[in-house]
């Protein structure tokens, strides 16, 4: 059910920069859930991991849906109509699993207009690693709050709003750096199918025939053709590479904007440290 779900986004390796956030509940994504991802292109959410060396963001996506309570289908008074479209959907035998699921999905938000008393809103949570393209655009929504020597915050002039908001006028807000990424900040994610890594290839160093001994070709056993063959195939093994080559990962995320900074403890004097 969590490819319909997604579709109610709730309001709400090498050395890491720190460990995720919180305990909330979540679960690792499947390969259904991408997919989802993908086709939504993008979505808010938080940072809970990252790793910088990979480029790899893990984010986690909260959404919520539709649960019918324990021994809510006898207090239901379902007309004929939908009593047959329920029957349809957990009988019909040529949908697959994750099909099924969304059209249950859909018949039970129906139902969750008619009754609303008879359904909980249930919050779950997903984690995406998400791989970071070569041209990664990391923006800022807004611009942080900084501080002056003084411990003043500083106001931008409209001619560094406008140096900060750089030439692409199709993107938004203002330049930023993947090193101001921080675990526990919201985040858009614009998300993209990541590209194959080509498979890795080993050669032998060449062999000089100078050092080899020169052999007696009366003294050679004589050759098998089976064992020829073998030695072809395996030739044609090596041209064609690794058979198990570093796959990336589910989804690539081709730009971020922060949408809120992380929490920031506050300094001496009461007032947050720069980010």
């Amino acid at each position: 059910m969590i490819g319909v779900a997604l579709l109610l986004p709730s309001e709400a390796l090498a050395q890491k920069k720190k460990k995720p956030i919180d305990k909330e509940k979540s679960a690792p994504a499947e390969k259904k859930d991408y997919e989802t991802l993908i086709k939504l292109k993008e979505a808010k959410v938080k940072v809970v991991d990252l790793d910088d060396a990979a480029k790899v963001v893990t984010v986690r996506l909260e959404y919520q849906h539709y649960q019918l309570k324990k021994g809510a289908e006898s207090k239901m008074n379902l007309s004929q109509s939908e009593k047959n479209d329920y029957h349809h959907i957990m009988t019909y035998k040529h949908w697959t699993p994750a099909h099924r699921a969304q059209r249950l999905q859909e018949f039970y938000t129906h139902l969750q207009k008619k009754y609303a008393n008879l359904f909980d809103v249930k919050t779950d949570r997903k984690d995406f690693d998400l791989d970071a393209i070569d041209k990664i655009v990391v923006r800022w929504k807004e611009l942080p709050t900084e501080y002056d020597e003084k411990g003043n915050v500083k106001e931008y002039t409209p001619k560094e709003l406008k140096e900060r908001r750089g030439k692409d006028s199709k993107v938004p807000g203002y330049s930023a750096e993947w090193a101001d990424l921080r675990v526990g900040q919201e985040v858009q994610v614009y998300v993209t199918t990541p590209k194959k890594k080509a498979k890795t290839t080993t050669k032998e160093p060449a062999k000089d025939k100078k050092d080899e001994p020169v052999k007696d070709k009366k003294d050679e056993p004589a050759k098998d053709k089976k064992d020829d063959s073998a030695k072809i195939d395996n030739k044609v093994g090596e041209k064609g590479g690794s058979d198990t080559p570093n796959e990336p990962n589910l989804a690539a995320v081709r730009m971020i904007v922060i949408l809120s900074d992380a929490a920031t403890p506050p300094d001496k004097k009461g007032k947050k440290k720069n980010p």
